[in-house]
């Protein structure tokens, strides 16, 4: 696992970080910083996969895919109507 450090942060901002991890149930600040840390990742990644399903569906609406089968068969049919 990777270390982080975090520097020159506001004393305000650490008092209010340790008394919302008291409020949660931490006895100390770093697993909660650990905590949101990582609940926020997770929740970057599935936005961001979120994203590209919507982005793809979006592309698929536009250009709808080919029907199944080989390209020689779908010339052929071409062809032929």
């Amino acid at each position: 696992m990777a270390n982080l450090s975090v520097r020159n942060l506001d004393d305000a901002v650490i008092v209010r970080l340790q008394s919302r991890a008291r409020t949660a149930g931490f006895k100390t600040l770093e697993p909660y910083i650990r905590q949101l840390l990582t609940e926020d990742a997770k929740a970057v990644m599935l936005e961001s996969h979120d994203m590209i399903v919507a982005a793809r569906e979006e592309a698929w609406a536009k250009h709808p895919r080919l029907p199944a089968g080989s390209g020689a068969t779908l010339i052929r049919e071409d062809r032929d109507a």
